[in-house]
This record gives structure tokens, C-alpha cells and sequence, in this order.
């Protein structure tokens, strides 16, 4: 597997096509806590043009390779709390072509730096399918931390799933990044 760079930006009105596919993608869909939904491809140009243009308490990014500038994926932050510096994480989605290559895990690393360095955040909640835990293998090597189990809270492919309530202290992040750069080589 080819190492690959990835930056991410701000979302623009463009990049509609691009989550309106990931939306009605069946894997993408199976991964996440969101219900179903159908959305046609106006109605997801309208709700970008909204996220775009307008004020939230919500940030949005395209998370893209480096070397062709292609949109991956996108992730987002809601229900930001800047006087108590936290967020929670709308999670990553990543377009059904760059899973399991190790993208996700590359661009949590940038998304995070950015969160805790940039914005100042202290503390992250996320929330996923118990059904999945691909997921929680790769959140907790960022040093997540499990909270609570809301059972049988989201549903979809016809039945009931729990959800694993997680978060994420800067502390926390600070110290597995310093622990990493120590086991690095010296060059």
C-alpha cells in the first residue's frame, strides 16, 4: 500500500455529488450511527449551499489527498461549546474506493491536530455502532476513552443497534502523540 498525504479544507458547494453518493452508498451507510435517508441530489446542493454560506455552531471539512487534490471523504464537528472547549465528532466518512487503506486513521491524525491545535478544543465525544468495531479500534488508538452504552438506540437494516458513547481529552491525545514521537528513530 502506497503511503498517501491528505489535507483537509473547508467544504464548498461542489462537493455535493460527492456526499450525495456517499449518502445512498450502502457500505458507507451500514458503518455509520445515521439513519437512512433518501436525499436527492437538489436537496443535498441546498443543504450545502446552507452549510456553506451560513453560520453554525458546525464545521465541516473535505478531507483530500495531497498528490490529485481529490475529495476522499469529509468529516464533521457539531454542538461546538467554545466556552468549555468541546465538540462532538460527526465522525469520518470515507468514499467507499479509499477504505481500508488507512486513510481514515491519516486523516483523523490531521482533523484532530487541527481540532486541538488550531482550534483549542479540550474534549471530543463521539458516538458508533457497537456492531462495528472497526471503528473503536481505530478511535481508541487516538486515545479515546468509553463512556456509555445506549442500548438499542439507532435503527436500521431492520433491527435495533446499541451505541458506544466515547470521548477524547487533549491531555489524553497530547500524551499518546509525545509517546509516538518517542518511539520514532532519531534521523
Amino acid at each position: 500500500m502506497a503511503k498517501h498525504e491528505i489535507y483537509i479544507r473547508a467544504l464548498e458547494i461542489g462537493d455535493y455529488a460527492n456526499i450525495n453518493r456517499w449518502h445512498k452508498d450502502e457500505k458507507v451507510f451500514s458503518t455509520i450511527t445515521s439513519n437512512k435517508y433518501f436525499i436527492s441530489l437538489a436537496r443535498d446542493k441546498v443543504w450545502m449551499e446552507k452549510l456553506v454560506l451560513g453560520g453554525s455552531n458546525s464545521m465541516y471539512w473535505a478531507i483530500c489527498l495531497k498528490e490529485t487534490d481529490e475529495m476522499m471523504g469529509y468529516m464533521s464537528l457539531h454542538n461546538i461549546d467554545w466556552r468549555n472547549r468541546k465538540s462532538d465528532v460527526g465522525g469520518i466518512t470515507i468514499g467507499r474506493e479509499y477504505q481500508n487503506l488507512g486513510l481514515g486513521l491519516a486523516a483523523m491524525d490531521v482533523v484532530l491536530q487541527y481540532i486541538f491545535n488550531d482550534l483549542g478544543l479540550r474534549k471530543l465525544f463521539a458516538t458508533y455502532l457497537e456492531s462495528h468495531p472497526i471503528t473503536w479500534h481505530a478511535i481508541k488508538r487516538f486515545g479515546y476513552k468509553e463512556e456509555i452504552l445506549y442500548r438499542e438506540s439507532i435503527y436500521k437494516l431492520g433491527k435495533y443497534h446499541n451505541v458506544i458513547g466515547a470521548s477524547l481529552l487533549k491531555k489524553d491525545y497530547k500524551t499518546l502523540e509525545q509517546q509516538k514521537a518517542s518511539l520514532k528513530p532519531n534521523k
